[in-house]
């Protein structure tokens, strides 16, 4: 039951990433799914910890990642709110990392359902996603740091320091 809990919390939280990455920052819809985002990843850390350490799958490996990964989430979280000037590079990469290390744990999963080198260029499609995240966070960093445009975002101004 905790395995299949653990599948579904990452198969959410992937989706709901997705969803985030590629909404209007700042929108309703941005706001839900990155608040859905975390649910589902500290879901998954739990239910992943568990396994590492009830089942004995790799705790050496698992354990520190599930700790990482949930402090990386909160800290982005909380980050949200308006508290510094770059607050919101620091929840970028955060969740960069975190979405990267989620990829990553889905294709070699599905790699190792698959069952290795005998679907080559399938298996080749699994990085596709891990590849992605990086990708698409670079074009937000260029688009909002670069070309300074914030046309078709949604963004809330921070109040007026006195």
């Amino acid at each position: 039951m905790t395995l299949v809990l653990h599948i579904l919390a990452g198969a959410a939280g992937l989706v709901a990433g997705g969803i985030a990455l590629y909404s209007a920052k700042g929108a309703r819809l941005h706001r839900g799914s990155g608040t859905f985002f975390v649910y589902a990843v500290l879901v998954l850390t739990i239910t992943g910890t568990a396994i590492a350490t009830l089942q004995g799958v790799a705790p050496g490996v698992n354990v520190p990642a599930a700790l990482l990964t949930a402090y990386l989430v909160i800290t982005a979280r909380l980050t949200v709110r308006p508290i510094a000037a770059g607050a919101q590079t620091v929840l970028a990469l955060g969740m960069l990392v975190v979405l990267i290390v989620g990829g990553t744990c889905l294709a070699f999963g599905i790699e190792a359902v698959a069952g290795g080198g005998s679907r080559k260029g399938i298996l080749a499609l699994l990085a596709v996603p891990v590849v992605a995240v990086p990708l698409t966070m670079f074009y937000w960093l260029w688009r909002v740091r670069v070309r300074r445009t914030l046309r078709g975002m949604a963004l809330a101004s921070a109040p007026d320091a006195a």
